[in-house]
């Protein structure tokens, strides 16, 4: 009768549990979930009255999929308002779940990857068009054609002996409360209002706001006398002396919050094209130009074919002493990408045979890359390898060949990195029975 000692069954249980935890951190590598499958849609605009936002600025166009922002491409627009593009390709989980195009302005670089504040226009799609407008809810929130305002002609920071009159100054209030003379709507977050007086050397800013009822940011303006202004938007040009009723315009702006631009932005909802001598603490009426000087603009969407499946930045190979030979590749972006296929031959002219059971499957996240190896045990010679992309589609992208010189023959063995190792776990399965078998034996040998 042979008795196993208590160390054997001691040192026998510690290897059957090592095996065993290598066992099960094997089928864990086995089953790593795919990458989320992506969508990619072609993007369209045609979008009227966009105005060059100069340099270090540019528009971006959004897709509102479930709730969150997807770029859908930068462009910038030329003095006669024309679009550097039109045409974009853009990645998405489900179009289905596309429901809104959001068009805003942001700095030119930008360190921060989501919408600013600033949204321009908007539309909801209706099958695949959207028709964007300033009005949208995830635009200004208002096309400002219900607008209307007046002002007046008054210099009250005169100190009465710099021989300022009426002439020299603007505001926007009613001198019978006083009150606010402008009605406009409440801006959202990214957009502030700004008056203008504009003569033959162009225009002058008198001063942003946000409320009709409150003094704007410069107060009585750099121009204004000593005494003290009204709380409400306008300006004083009494030093210098300017004269407003010498073909100078009146005008009310929307513009961005950053700015982009010393001068008006596009949007004018409220123009007096002639400000008048109708004497001082006269109400003139301002006419409204919202419709003129809205942009508005249609966007389509429609399935795409990516570019390339995959823009592969590496591909090679290395061999260890035992001869296992390392298939490694890198990616700089997937769009589409679903995995790969690797080939071995034994001439540079042929493809040869696919080496892996199970596709290698992409862990890239849309537009981005990855980096992968599959490791192979052909034996001794020289061989060649290609990486084969398949997309969604079924469409597929060869890259290669790279070259391997085995020296000595090796025992047969497969691995696989970054995709469904299934055809390796009987393998390894029965490799580490037989350890297990093997070291009970040696054991049991020892006890005899």
């Amino acid at each position: 009768m042979f008795v196993y000692k208590s160390s054997d069954r001691k040192r026998l249980s510690a290897i059957v549990g090592s095996l065993l935890l290598v066992l099960v951190l094997a089928l864990a590598v086995g089953h790593q979930p795919a990458a989320a499958q992506s969508e990619v849609v072609s993007v369209s605009i045609d979008i009227d009255g966009l105005e060059d936002l100069g340099p270090g600025w540019a528009y971006e166009g959004w897709l509102i999929e479930n709730g969150s922002p997807v770029s859908a491409g930068r462009f910038t627009v030329d003095g006669a308002g024309n679009p550097s593009e039109t045409m974009f390709t853009v990645a998405v989980g489900n179009s289905a779940d596309v429901s809104t195009y959001v068009l805003t302005i942001e700095p030119e670089p930008d360190p921060d990857p989501l919408p600013s504040a600033t949204h321009l226009l908007a539309g909801d799609f209706t099958g695949d068009q959207a028709d964007i407008t300033v009005g949208h809810p995830a635009a200004l929130g208002d096309d400002f054609t219900s607008s209307s305002g007046s002002f007046i002609l008054a210099a009250p920071s005169s100190s009465g002996s710099d021989g300022a009159t009426y002439k020299n100054g603007i505001w926007w209030l009613d001198p019978a409360g006083p009150s606010a003379a402008l009605n406009l709507p409440t801006l959202p977050t990214g957009w502030s209002y700004e008056g203008w007086v504009v003569g033959m050397s162009g225009p002058v800013s008198t001063g942003t706001f946000i409320d009709v009822a409150a003094a704007d940011s410069d107060g009585g303006g750099p121009a204004a006398g000593p005494n003290p202004t009204p709380p409400f938007p306008g300006q004083d040009f009494i030093n210098p002396m300017t004269d407003l009723t010498t073909g100078y315009a009146a005008v009310i702006s929307i513009e961005p919050d950053p700015d982009n631009s010393p001068g008006p932005f596009t949007l004018k909802p409220l123009v007096d094209s002639l400000i008048e001598d109708d004497g001082g603490g006269v109400l003139q009426m301002m006419a409204n130009n919202a419709a003129a000087s809205s942009p508005t603009g249609t966007v389509m969407i429609a399935p795409a074919e990516p570019p390339t499946a995959v823009e592969m930045a590496s591909l090679n190979v290395t061999v260890d002493a035992d001869g296992s030979v390392h298939v490694i590749w890198s990616t700089a972006a997937e769009v589409g990408n679903t995995g790969f296929n690797i080939y071995r031959s034994v001439s540079v002219d042929e493809i040869g045979v696919t080496i892996n059971s199970n596709l290698v499957a992409s862990t890239a996240t849309a537009g981005s890359g990855a980096n992968y190896e599959y490791i192979d045990a052909p034996g001794s010679g020289m061989f060649y390898y290609y990486v084969e992309a398949v997309d969604f589609d079924g469409s597929t992208s060869l890259y290669g060949p790279v070259e391997a010189i085995v020296q000595a023959p090796t025992s047969a063995s497969l691995t696989q990195f970054g995709g469904s190792n299934s055809a390796v776990l009987p393998l390894l399965v029965t490799v580490l029975a037989l350890a297990v078998l093997v070291t009970g034996a040696l054991i049991y040998r020892r006890a005899a």
